[in-house]
C-alpha cells in the first residue's frame, strides 16, 4: 500500500489463491485478497482456470473438499467463479480419501502406503507428502525409520522471515 500510494492510479499485478491460502502458507491469506479489492475496487479480476498439473479427476476431488469453506473468494465475492479444467491428458486415477483420529494412526498408515509403493516398484523418488508444518515431518520421518522405509527430507522456507 505505501509503494502504491504515489501514484493516483498505480500499475501492479497482483497474483492470489485463496485456495492454497487456506494454511496461510507464506503469510497468505483470503483477507489480503479482500483488503486489496477495498483498497482498489476498480480493479480487473482474472480466474485462471486451465490446469497443466493435474488430471480432471483430482481437481474435482480438491474442489470437493475446498468448496466447503466459507473463506473461499467465490463464495465471498460471487462475480467469481473457479472452475477448473485439466489441461493434462495423463490416465485418470481414482483418489482416495482417509480420515483418522489420531496422528499415530495417520502415521503408520502413511508409512505402510509408502512401503507398499515401494515394493511394488515405485520409486521413492516419485513418491512426496506434504505437510501443514513442517514440524509434522518429526512424526512421519520417525514412522518411516521405523518400518524400514527409506526417506529424504525437504523443508521449505519462508520468505517473510528473510525481509
Amino acid at each position: 500500500r505505501l509503494l502504491l500510494s504515489f501514484w493516483e492510479v498505480p500499475n501492479i499485478f497482483v497474483v492470489g489463491d485463496d485456495d492454497q491460502s487456506i494454511y496461510r502458507f507464506q503469510g497468505a491469506s483470503v483477507e489480503n485478497l479482500l483488503y486489496f479489492s477495498k483498497l482498489y475496487p476498480g480493479i480487473k479480476k482474472v480466474v485462471l482456470d486451465k490446469n497443466y498439473r493435474s488430471t480432471q479427476l483430482l481437481l474435482d476431488a480438491a474442489k470437493s473438499l475446498v468448496e466447503n469453506n466459507e473463506q473461499r473468494i467465490c463464495n465471498i465475492d460471487k462475480s467469481i467463479v473457479k472452475n477448473l479444467k485439466a489441461e493434462l491428458k495423463n490416465p485418470e486415477k481414482p483418489v482416495e480419501f482417509y480420515e483418522f483420529k489420531q496422528g499415530e494412526n495417520e502415521n503408520a498408515f502413511l508409512a505402510e502406503k509408502i512401503r507398499e509403493l515401494w515394493k511394488s516398484g515405485v520409486k521413492l523418488s516419485e513418491i512426496a507428502v506434504f505437510v501443514r508444518d513442517n514440524i509434522d515431518l518429526l512424526d512421519i520421518s520417525d514412522m518411516l525409520e521405523r518400518q524400514g522405509v527409506p526417506y529424504f527430507l525437504r523443508g521449505g522456507v519462508n520468505i517473510l522471515r528473510d525481509i
